[in-house]
């Protein structure tokens, strides 16, 4: 199983694991995994923390880092990823989530939305929501 990271936000971050790529294909689950550096788009209605200049790292070892505008750590998450759900699962930071969040991915790889499945972290939930993950450069 190869690892993956995803993103949180502003107060918190998380990370997540994937199959193989050749097993990422699935009537219930994305067809991409994110990798490389993403900045967050608001939603118009969007009323949370300011997201100018935070970027999220998704690297190979299903880590997922979250740096301030900064370049201050926000969150460090371990992502894993089983039928199509993504987990994430803060390790360190200021804006750590005590509970795992489960998100569905819709879009592509140059840029998708989370899709809540079940998160106790109320705050990092409307935070992922209401965002357009969008990878940098392009």
């Amino acid at each position: 199983m190869r690892i993956v990271g995803l993103a949180l936000v502003g107060l918190f971050a998380v990370a997540v694991a994937a199959p193989d790529a050749s097993a990422q294909s699935s009537a219930s689950g994305p067809t991409f995994l994110p990798h490389g550096n993403y900045t967050m788009a608001p939603d118009s209605g969007y009323a949370g923390p300011d997201l100018a200049g935070v970027v999220l790292h998704f690297t190979d070892d299903s880590t997922l880092v979250v740096n301030n505008a900064d370049g201050s750590l926000l969150v460090k998450a371990r992502l894993t990823y089983d039928a199509g759900t993504i987990s994430m699962n803060d390790l360190e930071g200021d804006s750590m989530c005590p509970s795992v969040g489960k998100y569905k991915l819709t879009g592509d790889e140059q840029a998708f939305r989370m899709v809540l499945v079940l998160d106790g972290c109320t705050d990092r939930a409307t935070i992922v929501t209401m965002v357009r993950f969008v990878k940098q450069g392009a």
